[in-house]
């Protein structure tokens, strides 16, 4: 008799060896990192986001208002929600606005211009005396500023900033100086130069809003 034909069981395919396609591999390989560098990315630009956002707090609780409107452009920017502490600032101003109550912002306006004007005036007069420009005399027991050379220091600001929005005679530049000097220590965060509004008196921030004449 004739033999039947063997026929041979192939194994299921769970069981079966497959063999891996290099290129599908590399491809899942590069998804997988791609997916892990973007988590990374979005939690260092969350971390970044709320380290920014706590800074201008501060800023806005020393009573400068450039911390709630960087704060606010910022979220948008990022479309982040805002924190509660902007979104509760935001509606005492509108309160304010509603009830015609502005007297606080335009006060707060002139704060701030004057406060930029002081900033720029005293960062010339300490860039001045960096460079070396006299400054305290030589004798070991005079160690105060002298009078002649102060007043140097003060009109060398007064004719690099004329014609400049920060541009004062040399009484005015030494007021700017040492207001700068005995606030600065107090509360720095008076002198946080906003990002996104811009003084026609200090040159170099981004021209968003304009405040001053």
């Amino acid at each position: 008799m004739p033999k039947k034909p063997t026929t041979t069981t192939r194994a299921p395919m769970s069981k079966r060896t497959r063999k891996a396609d290099p290129e599908k591999a590399q491809r899942w390989n590069r998804e997988l990192q791609s997916k892990i560098s973007s988590l990374f990315i979005k939690k260092q630009d969350d971390d970044y986001l709320r380290r920014e956002l706590q800074t201008l707090q501060k800023v806005f609780e020393a009573e400068n208002v450039a911390g709630l409107y960087d704060a606010i452009v910022l979220c948008g920017e990022n479309k982040a929600p805002f924190p509660q502490w902007a979104l509760e600032a935001v509606l005492d101003q509108l309160r304010e606005l509603i009830r015609g109550d502005n007297r606080r912002r335009a006060a707060w306006q002139k704060r701030y211009r004057q406060d930029m004007i002081d900033l720029v005036r005293a960062e010339e007069v300490m860039r001045l005396i960096e460079s070396g420009t006299p400054w305290k005399t030589r004798p070991r027991k005079m160690r105060r500023p002298s009078r002649a050379n102060v007043d140097t220091v003060y009109e060398k600001v007064s004719s690099l900033l004329e014609g400049t929005g920060c541009e004062g005679g040399k009484d005015a530049i030494e007021k700017s100086y040492k207001r700068f000097m005995h606030e600065h220590k107090i509360n720095p965060s008076r002198y946080y130069v906003s990002r996104y509004i811009y003084l026609k008196e200090y040159v170099g921030v981004p021209s968003r809003v304009f405040l001053g004449a």
